[in-house]
């Protein structure tokens, strides 16, 4: 069998000469006798020898604090509360609480990274045009992310066939997207 080339993900923290050093090593892992996991990929890491090692965090305490704040954000994440449908007869939606927003530093201004990535609530975005519109493109950033992650399925596997009119809808999003900016023009 060939050897597989390696790609970093779109968007991805990592690149894809990183994943030319990783993939061969999970992959590796995957067909040992030992269940790929995320603990089983730490201990394979743990010895400064390991092609891995470099890629984790292994002061204790900062990787505490890291850890701690990634629970925060899943904390974040988990509140959502129930909008009143726009239609008598209509369920109540839920929306998370607290939106993940992207704010571009003022030009010369010394930020902490952290800064850039806040959360506000749900009803702050509904107030702020410029943040409804990065909510629409989040919104589209994530219907990428399903088609590339199934589009391979898609094609190879009759299970996926009912996922028809999502890709086509994610198509015509596109095309439609494509034509505004061509109007504009």
């Amino acid at each position: 069998m060939q050897v597989p080339l390696y790609y970093a993900r779109k968007g991805s923290h990592l690149n894809d000469r990183d994943a030319q050093v990783i993939g061969p090593v999970l992959d590796q892992l995957a067909q040992s006798r030992v269940p790929l996991t995320a603990p089983t990929v730490v201990e394979e890491a743990k010895p400064e020898a390991s092609p891995l090692h470099r890629y984790f965090e292994w002061s204790d305490p900062k990787a505490a604090q890291l850890h701690r704040e990634e629970q925060a954000r899943r904390i974040l994440r988990a509140i959502v509360i129930r909008i009143a449908a726009s239609d008598p007869d209509g369920e109540a939606e839920e929306v998370r609480k607290f939106i993940n927003i992207e704010v571009a530093p003022s030009p010369g201004a010394v930020v902490d990274e952290t800064q850039l990535r806040p959360y506000i609530t749900v009803e702050q975005v509904l107030e702020d045009p410029e943040q409804v519109r990065q909510q629409a493109e989040k919104a589209e950033k994530m219907l990428e992310f399903w088609e590339r992650e199934n589009r391979f399925w898609w094609k190879r596997h009759v299970e996926f066939a009912r996922f028809n009119g999502v890709f086509k809808a994610i198509a015509d999003l596109r095309k439609a997207a494509r034509e505004e900016v061509h109007a504009l023009v």
